[in-house]
């Protein structure tokens, strides 16, 4: 179970993917992700086949590209979020999938978040239904534990848990990744940055819950984001007791 969210392995990089699998087998699942208007449900990212469903109509990509340029608004310098999606995708695809899912998964209006968040969200003119277009994708048959621990056993790594980190940790190496907070590493010199978190709801059932592993929910009157179903991920298995978690914004 990934406790902490679901965490899918995907990269483009060959040598990255032969290293992994030095240390685990990976299964072959395929990431997708539907989301729940209040239209109906429907694939993400957008892709072709989503455009055909929201809009009741076929489309090549000369189409669909077209389409979504009769929908967008002009805005000549988008300042945000929101008027960035309004200048890509219009104010019809925008309040269906992103206003609402947006301000629960942030806590702000989609106004006060940068344009360049909206940019991270591909936008696709073909029926590619993978929410990452990475060539190697999976998630380790033993799961992630065991993929750090297997690392760990093969290298001279000392791992020392539970230790606040002190800047004399770096002498004798040349080079150091700080994967904790920045702004406690600086000691709070620029003040606090906001944290954004989620909190997890776990409910057990012995049939499937839903279609799909993350089915995202953006309509603003459901009180969560997504439900994520683990089953879905364990490709094969019949897994004795079937999980799927609700993640609800604190």
């Amino acid at each position: 179970l990934h406790r902490f969210g679901a965490h899918i392995f995907h990269t483009k990089n060959e040598t990255v993917w032969n290293y992994v699998k030095r240390f685990s087998s990976f299964n072959n699942y395929i990431h997708k992700v539907i989301a729940i208007t209040e239209k109906g449900k429907y694939n993400l990212p957008i892709n072709l086949a989503t455009l055909e469903n929201f809009f009741g109509k076929t489309l090549n990509k000369p189409e669909a590209e077209k389409l979504l340029k009769l929908q967008a608004v002009r805005i000549e310098e988008p300042h945000n979020f929101e008027e960035q999606a309004l200048s890509v995708i219009g104010r019809d695809l925008y309040e269906h999938f992103f206003m609402n899912y947006t301000k629960k998964q942030w806590g702000v209006d989609a106004i006060k978040l940068p344009a360049a968040i909206f940019n991270r969200l591909p936008i696709r003119f073909n029926k590619d239904l993978r929410y990452f277009s990475d060539q190697y994708q999976g998630i380790p048959t033993g799961g992630y534990t065991s993929l750090i621990e297997n690392m760990l056993d093969h290298s001279k790594i000392t791992l020392k848990l539970n230790t606040p980190f002190d800047v004399s940790y770096i002498k004798g190496f040349d080079k150091i990744f700080y994967t904790g907070r920045i702004d406690q590493y600086f000691k709070y010199s620029e003040g606090f940055l906001g944290y954004r978190s989620v909190r997890f709801e776990d409910e057990y059932h012995n049939s499937n819950f839903q279609e799909n592993s993350v089915v995202n929910d953006c309509r603003i009157s459901v009180d969560y984001t997504r439900i994520i179903e683990h089953k879905h991920f364990d490709i094969g298995k019949n897994i004795q007791r079937p999980l799927y978690l609700k993640n609800l914004v604190k």
